[in-house]
């Protein structure tokens, strides 16, 4: 019976297309099996099909979700800081409103900038294009992630919202904190695709699902 499991497993994973809230990551920006050209030179991953970059069925580096890649490094993350917003919060200073670096990297919102920090290597030498899709590791211009959530705080509501404008039936597609109970990239973005488009995970007033203003 565990290898019946385990078959249908792998055929799910690596012999059919993987569906995300109704969307699938064939075909889609990432999907590397159909090549990734960053304006200089194309790399492309064809072992494990669609979705061989970032996972594995033997030997993941992290066994939550069969991960593969490896983490990007902890130098250098600078994140959102209310206290702070013009130079923001380097990850590791010892803020414990903060994810530590070590942390950070391991959460999802790290699993997606283990390419488009610009910096770790998809592979061989190639990196995400320095374009919009490279946010590059000093992240304080942009939505806070790293940040411990201070639900039932003003400005917040004490626990999640469904029931907000549009709100996805889908309890999936619902806002969810990363590891440690903080914000991320995940929050609002799947890596696979979504309900409504490959980039935003939530449909309807998506602010209104964390924040009561």
């Amino acid at each position: 019976m565990k290898a019946l499991i385990a078959g249908l497993f792998l055929v799910t994973l690596f012999g059919a297309p993987v569906r995300a809230e109704g969307l699938k990551v064939a075909g889609t920006k990432h999907d590397f099996s159909t090549g990734y050209f960053n304006g200089t030179s194309t790399y492309t991953y064809t072992y494990g099909g669609s979705c061989g970059m970032c996972h594995s069925a033997h030997k993941a580096a992290d066994v939550v979700q069969i991960w593969k890649r490896s983490a990007p490094t902890t130098t250098g993350w600078v994140v959102y800081d209310a206290a702070n917003p013009s130079v923001g919060m380097t990850l590791g200073a010892g803020d414990t409103r903060f994810l530590s670096a070590a942390d950070f990297v391991k959460t999802n919102s790290g699993r997606c900038l283990s390419c488009h920090d610009g910096q770790t290597t998809l592979g061989g030498s190639v990196v995400m294009a320095a374009n919009t899709k490279n946010f590059g590791r000093d992240l304080h211009g942009k939505h806070p992630v790293g940040v411990v959530v201070p639900f039932g705080t003003e400005g917040w509501f004490a626990a999640l919202r469904t029931d907000y404008p549009g709100a996805p039936a889908s309890a999936a597609a619902k806002v969810k904190t990363e590891t440690g109970g903080v914000v991320g990239c995940t929050s609002c973005h799947s890596m696979h695709s979504s309900e409504a488009s490959s980039k935003i995970l939530r449909s309807g007033d998506r602010c209104l699902a964390c924040h009561d203003r």
